[in-house]
């Protein structure tokens, strides 16, 4: 069943038609900002959209690799 975006609070996980799962990073009287997991950052009118509330987990953030210290140490060699 869906819902308007008023039901839904910061955080929550919620499921889109058509952009699938995200997070919920603000929600207004005028607008919703939600945080999909394969989409990135979208603004709806809150009145309007329509969510499921999702149990699925965040993805996880990959993880960057460390800089090495190569550069520093070439530079020192000369």
């Amino acid at each position: 069943m869906t819902k308007s975006a008023e039901l839904f609070h910061e955080n929550d996980r919620v499921n889109h038609a058509s952009f699938g799962i995200g997070t919920i990073k603000e929600s207004g009287s005028q607008y919703t900002m939600i945080l999909f997991d394969d989409h990135g950052l979208k603004k709806f009118l809150t009145q309007i959209v329509r969510l499921e509330r999702s149990d699925a987990p965040p993805r996880e953030k990959p993880v960057r690799a460390a800089k090495t210290a190569k550069a520093k140490t070439a530079k020192a060699a000369k």
